[in-house]
């Protein structure tokens, strides 16, 4: 989803329509994505950059959703960076079952995670009950600090899952 933001002009400054109009001109809208900060149970989402794919993990790891009953759908390649915080990471850190962490679906779409070399954790911290990790490349070259490359606490299900690099 979107939240407007306002109408621009050219140069950037945003319009103030109580000010008179004195000559032509072009206004452009401007628009913020949301990407899912409030979500909806069965709702449906994409994650088309790395900046969504992010404020996925935030959703988990800072605002405590599990997203049970949410899908989530990779459309794109991402390259994480050496200090990527794994989604559900808080919540492993003192799970003891599978009621926290990420719930929901997560659709890799065949696409390709690819870790970097300095990485120390794996995309996700913990996939609770419930939760599904699918259809997911995950790749990285030479990774030295990492012991296991997409889940650290499985409580779900992972199925269709392509490694590949030194780990």
């Amino acid at each position: 989803t979107f939240t407007f933001e306002g109408w621009y002009t050219q140069s950037g400054t945003k319009w103030n329509f109580s000010a008179p109009i004195n000559t032509s001109m072009t206004l452009t809208a401007r628009w913020t994505e949301n990407f899912f900060q409030v979500p909806f149970p069965g709702g449906g989402y994409e994650i088309d950059s790395f900046e969504a794919f992010e404020e996925f993990a935030r959703g988990t790891n800072e605002s405590g959703y599990t997203y049970e009953g949410s899908t989530f759908k990779l459309k794109t390649d991402i390259e994480l960076p050496a200090d990527w915080v794994p989604i559900g990471y808080i919540a492993s850190a003192g799970a003891s079952s599978g009621s926290y962490g990420f719930r929901g679906i997560f659709d890799g779409g065949g696409h390709t995670i690819t870790i970097d070399n300095y990485q120390k954790l794996p995309v996700f911290g913990c996939v609770g009950f419930d939760g599904v990790v699918t259809n997911v490349k995950v790749k990285g070259d030479t990774v030295y600090n990492i012991f296991v490359p997409v889940i650290m606490t499985l409580f779900g299900e992972a199925s269709n899952i392509e490694v590949s690099g030194e780990f």
